[in-house]
């Protein structure tokens, strides 16, 4: 319960959203401002925060120290008339790198000024974001599998045929420990770049809220876990307490504290622990399925069944409850990534409650009539441990997809060269037109019109755009396009208030149960427009 208050008080969130700014979006300000104020749904740790001129020119502003942690205040410079461009980058509290941009104008919106922008933020490379993703993965599932390697012994070391767990903990551990280390340099450097390694002394501004906290708990758990298996006679007391502690580090860089629940914190624990349990006990039983001693075997894999037929109700009951909570509709299933990752994660799940069903009816009675039984066995559980990797890779996407994201069923991008500033694309049976007027920087519209695979102009639920600038630093800004007729979507706006490549996403509800997503990149140019 320590461990969990100290969870529930000032651990997990997640996604941060932007609840409220001054200058506020797309406002057109009589007199300019002094000073930018941010205000997010949870505390943020701020790593990037430029201003982009009218001119094309990248200011960097000094976040204020000693704020609430969910603000960020800086002051600006001395701005003349025209329209601004405001960029940050932030590590959210679920330690996930985020970025946002908002617009505002002072007097009226820019014309067409000429003039290229500097990178507001720099650009995050796709295989530094990769490896990333890669780091978060291993660490979840050496560090859940040296949890459950450490309960396996708890539980079941009596059992003659149950061999020491020691060098596979350690194993596992040195994974997990390299992994996590890893990772912590991995999202310093996407935050803060090479500025975290150059100045160590600022190395932990360039981390989220709660990341740290959650490495020294998992290291310290680790530890533990490592110290119960080298001396069984600390596995009761030390073997628990490491568990615990590693599956509670991974609450505080997860999605359940944005409701502040010290329930739903304890049901994340619970959770991970079942699945440790589970994964960890794939090798043990591997191993013990080899043992000469059939009766031991099945002895066994009898104690083993009756644990796990407590254990997986709960793991099951408690992840159902969370995707409950997390996604919130049956629809969001179906049409979001992060619904679509979770009923992914539930078929595999289901595939290996198939397994251990065959194991516990068919294959375990059989263990006493002979060899043939045991290698059935070892199949059946490698089939086992193999859909558990496939669990670890999802679990590790959905702790990275904001619950419910936005999820497509289809892409293909075009780019912005086609003559008359118009560009076209295709979404599964839409065929999409997007054209920008003047497609020059500053004041712009930009009109979508979408049609079935017949030509004729088709209506959806709602459109919303996402303009940003990778190659300018210039993180998304989202863009609900208002309906002009069947099938046409216009935003008329200042949003384009910089010279340069600009990607266009648009996300189009066709309905509850279907969204599609396609992408274009437009050259926004000072002198000719569009390219």
């Amino acid at each position: 319960m320590a461990v969990l208050s100290i969870l529930w008080s000032g651990a997990a969130h997640a996604h941060a959203g932007l609840l409220e700014s001054s200058p506020a979006d797309s406002e057109v300000l009589a007199q300019a401002p002094d000073r930018v104020l941010l205000r997010f749904n949870e505390p943020v740790q701020v790593t990037s925060l430029r201003l982009v001129d009218p001119a094309g020119g990248a200011v960097q502003l000094r976040p204020e120290t000693g704020g609430p942690p969910d603000r960020v205040t800086a002051a600006l410079p001395e701005l003349s008339s025209g329209t601004y461009v405001l960029s940050w980058r932030l590590a959210s509290a679920d330690g996930h790198p985020l970025g946002g941009s908002l617009v505002f104008s002072v007097g009226a919106p820019s014309g067409n000024p000429s003039g290229s922008a500097g990178p507001v933020t720099d650009s995050v490379p796709v295989g530094l974001t990769v490896l990333y993703a890669a780091a978060r993965v291993v660490t979840y599932g050496a560090s859940l599998l040296t949890a459950g390697l450490v309960i396996f012994a708890l539980l079941f070391r009596r059992h003659a045929v149950v061999a020491s767990p020691y060098l596979a903990v350690l194993l596992s551990t040195s994974i997990a420990a390299v992994s996590t280390v890893l990772g912590l340099g991995l999202q310093a450097l996407i935050l803060g770049s090479a500025a975290a390694f150059l100045a160590p002394a600022d190395f932990s501004t360039f981390l989220a809220p709660g990341t740290t906290v959650s490495a020294l708990l998992r290291l310290d758990g680790l530890a533990l876990l490592l110290a119960a298996a080298a001396w069984q006679w600390s596995l009761p007391v030390l073997g628990p307490l490491g568990a615990v502690m590693v599956a509670a580090s991974f609450a505080f860089t997860g999605h359940t504290a944005p409701w502040d629940s010290l329930w739903l914190s304890g049901l994340l624990v619970l959770h991970l622990l079942a699945i440790a349990f589970w994964a960890g006990a794939f090798w043990p039983l591997l191993v013990a399925t080899r043992h000469s001693d059939r009766n031991g075997v099945a002895q066994l894999m009898v104690a083993f069944s009756g644990v796990a037929t407590v254990i997986v109700p709960l793991l099951v009951g408690a992840g159902l409850v969370m995707a409950w909570r997390l996604v919130g509709s049956w629809s969001a299933l179906v049409t979001t990534a992060y619904g679509l990752t979770l009923s992914a994660k539930i078929l595999i799940v289901a595939g290996m409650l198939g397994l251990a069903a065959l194991n516990k009816w068919r294959l375990v009675p059989a263990l006493r009539q002979g060899a043939d039984a045991s290698e059935r066995l070892r199949r059946s559980i490698l089939g086992e441990a193999a859909l558990a990797g496939a669990v670890f890779v999802a679990t590790a996407v959905l702790t990275s997809v904001p619950p419910p994201a936005g999820g497509s069923t289809g892409e293909h991008t075009r780019h912005g060269t086609d003559p008359g500033q118009v560009v076209r694309s295709s979404t599964g049976p839409l065929d999409l037109t997007l054209s920008v007027t003047p497609a020059r920087p500053g004041e712009n519209a930009i009109e979508l019109r979408v049609a079935g695979s017949d030509g004729s102009l088709r209506d959806v639920l709602s459109v919303t755009l996402h303009l940003g600038s990778p190659d300018l630093g210039i993180e998304n800004i989202p863009r609900a396009m208002a309906r002009t007729g069947p099938g046409s979507y216009r935003l008329q706006g200042p949003e384009l208030a910089v010279s340069g490549r600009w990607r266009f996403g648009a996300d189009l509800l066709v309905s509850d149960f279907e969204k599609r997503t396609a992408e274009f990149i437009i050259d926004i140019e000072g002198d000719h427009g569009l390219r």
